[in-house]
């Protein structure tokens, strides 16, 4: 998905993902460049020192700009995007709406939140401070602008559960080329059941099945081939099916064995049904966040001046405009340095 107008930039196609790992949510883009142009508030400049050579600040960034500038530009238009689009619609995500997340995680495997901030801390190679503004603050501000679209009904619940929870049918298929095939080979079957296994394994063109004697992992309801679920459920034990044709191939099924539900109590269901809310609606944010970034850049004007040499003469310090609003060189630059400065001087 391309960022329009004269650039470079594109987003990334792993969406929620990407975008939870690249959305920094300092305060405004405004506020950061006047605090990494503060006087008050000055960086070290020797980041390093080998064999008696000084390796500067600006030296790692232009390193870091020149190997990932664009990876972290783009992370910053990103970033001024959604805030622009929260302050629009007055959303606000606040620290509390951030800690009260934290607590909410921690409490769902049973830790405190001390302990499940230094595990993710060390996990994600963060520190506190970017685990709130990188990670948790991106989700509940993408979670917030999509909230009509990943919305969970009790009908999905319910499904999701007869999927996990529900009866299984266990079968071997065979996939042939041809109608006339397959009903020959099944009249082969019907005449010595026990050898379907075999027939399967020569004659299936479905290899990774064909190698298991046409065994497949159980048939689940709800899975998503509901061709394939109905015809298996239909079955008893030891039972074929008629041939029938999915895509120009033609399988036979076998049932093997079926296998009841599994009895939860009620404690049991609300813990299930509640996980897999959250599961779906997570599913659910990847396209919605999608479709929202493209109507934000629909919606706005974005110029890479740092990937253009007239553009760069003519904003002079400026890397990015955002509907006129500029994304400064210096904004790059130490966010390239704190994100990939370690790396840089491994």
């Amino acid at each position: 998905m391309a960022i329009p107008v004269s650039h470079n930039i594109s987003c990334p196609c792993s969406f929620v993902s990407a975008l939870l790992a690249m959305l920094v949510c300092l305060p405004t883009i405004a506020e950061a460049q006047q605090q990494t142009e503060a006087t008050g508030a000055p960086r070290v400049q020797t980041l390093a020192v080998v064999n008696g050579a000084s390796i500067t600040r600006q030296e790692v960034a232009n390193e870091c700009i020149r190997r990932f500038g664009n990876e972290v530009l783009e992370s910053l238009v990103n970033k001024m995007l959604v805030f622009d689009e929260c302050q629009r619609l007055g959303i606000s995500i606040t620290e509390q709406d951030v800690n009260d997340y934290l607590t909410l995680q921690a409490k769902k495997l049973g830790w405190t939140v001390d302990r499940y901030i230094k595990l993710v801390c060390e996990e994600k190679n963060l520190t506190l401070d970017h685990l709130k503004r990188d990670v948790i603050w991106s989700e509940l501000a993408l979670r917030r602008l999509a909230k009509s679209k990943t919305q969970v009904s009790e009908q999905e619940i319910s499904d999701r559960l007869e999927f996990q929870f529900g009866p299984k049918v266990q079968v071997r298929q065979l996939v042939v080329g041809s109608e006339q095939e397959a009903v020959t080979l099944l009249e082969a079957a019907k005449a010595d059941p026990s050898s379907f296994e075999k027939i399967c394994k020569n004659n299936s063109i479905d290899r990774q099945s064909a190698a298991m004697g046409g065994l497949l992992p159980a048939v689940r309801l709800n899975g998503g081939f509901p061709d394939i679920e109905n015809i298996a459920f239909s079955l008893n034990p030891g039972e074929f099916s008629r041939p029938f044709s999915i895509s120009g191939q033609f399988f036979v099924l076998k049932c093997v064995r079926k296998i009841p539900a599994e009895q939860l109590d009620e404690a049991n269901i609300a813990a299930a049904s509640q996980r897999i809310r959250e599961e779906i609606s997570r599913e659910k944010l990847s396209g919605a966040a999608e479709n929202l970034f493209k109507q934000m850049q629909a919606n706005s004007k974005i110029v890479n001046v740092m990937n253009d040499q007239n553009l760069r003469r003519e904003n002079p310090g400026v890397a990015a405009l955002i509907n006129g609003k500029p994304i400064k060189q210096k904004m790059v630059a130490e966010e390239c340095i704190v994100k990939f400065g370690k790396t840089m001087l491994a």
